[in-house]
């Protein structure tokens, strides 16, 4: 059948007969949710409010316009800003609040939580590798009361650094930070 049409829809002009895209699809979406939505607010605007007064006509008038307790009117608790450390010069509209010497740090325990174990940690990073020795890692090591051995690897290698570590037990260290694609990516994870 040469030349036959197999479509025997009538091609018209409606709404619903016009191709859709994903900007109508979107116009379709919209206009749905706004025929579903504004009949429902425009009803929540009508509810019967309880406090309205009556006439004596048996009508009903508006609220009066008396204030309302405020005790009862809290919703959230109040605004309470935290100062661990009294500021050398306060806050003035919205500013920050200022110091001129570094104040005191505020200590979250009184003494280090650590009971002085030793643990292995490796993680990737994607800057400079700083030395495992430096100054910062002692301070961190001070004030949890634990030493960590902390081994910073090269985040642009590390596919091939993982895969080593993985497959040797005795290098595996005790915390080993990886990104969940190094390990979804290892089809041999779980064996």
């Amino acid at each position: 059948m040469k030349g036959a049409i197999l479509n025997t829809q009538k091609q018209g002009t409606g709404l619903l007969n016009q191709p859709i895209n994903r900007r109508s699809f979107l116009g379709l979406l919209a206009a749905g949710a706004a025929t579903i939505g504004v009949p429902s607010l425009l009803a929540s605007c009508a509810v019967d409010d309880p406090n309205a007064k009556t006439s004596t006509s048996g009508t009903s008038t508006s609220p009066s316009a008396e204030p309302v307790a405020t005790s009862t009117n809290t919703i959230a608790p109040s605004y309470k800003p935290v100062e661990y450390v009294e500021p050398d010069f306060a806050s003035v509209n919205g500013t920050l609040p200022s110091y001129t010497k570094r104040p005191e740090f505020v200590k979250a325990f009184p003494t280090p939580p650590g009971t002085g174990v030793k643990f292995t940690a490796a993680a990737p990073t994607w800057s400079p590798i700083p030395d495992a020795k430096a100054e910062y890692f002692k301070a961190v090591n001070a004030a949890i009361g634990n030493e960590i051995d902390f081994n910073l690897l090269s985040g642009n290698d590390i596919w091939d650094i993982a895969q080593t570590r993985l497959a040797d037990p005795k290098i595996i260290p005790d915390w080993f930070a990886l990104p969940t694609w190094t390990v979804s990516g290892n089809a041999k994870f779980g064996s």
